[in-house]
């Protein structure tokens, strides 16, 4: 496990999430362009599921990768922030947006499976809980 706590955190995310092989799952309540760029590099193989919250600056992302074909939920009152790429979790302050990823200061718990395997899975299951209770991005944008 590791603190990372400063201007890098957001790029620390980003250069995982770019470089993600086998799956990237994201809960935040707020998405930027640039991580709409990010995101829509990503090979098809790659399982991308999103759940963050319905909220006007997130329209365009959240049609966005519906036209790609990701896996998006809504989950009102959403304010949580957990990324899970491969087998690496973070968990900390920061949302999806261009301010968060490069110019905030944020803190992030950084869990990597082989170190900190029995966090990485209770991380997963809490995704997947709130997963099963989010809303289906279909019933929200038709």
């Amino acid at each position: 496990m590791k603190i990372v706590i400063g201007f890098h955190v957001g790029r620390e995310l980003v250069n995982a999430i770019s470089s993600a092989r086998e799956r990237v799952w994201i809960c935040t309540p707020y998405i930027g362009r640039k991580a709409i760029e990010i995101l829509s590099k990503l090979g098809s193989d790659i399982d991308i599921k999103i759940v963050t919250r319905q909220y006007v600056e997130n329209r365009e992302a959240i049609e966005f990768l519906m036209s790609r074909g990701i896996d998006i939920k809504i989950l009102p009152s959403l304010h949580a922030k957990i990324y899970i790429v491969d087998r690496t979790v973070f968990i900390g302050s920061m949302n999806l947006t261009d301010t968060s990823l490069f110019n905030n200061i944020e803190a992030s718990i950084v869990l990597d499976y082989d170190s900190e395997k029995d966090l990485v899975l209770e991380v997963e299951k809490a995704f997947e809980m709130l997963w099963s209770m989010a809303i289906d991005i279909r019933d929200v944008y038709p």
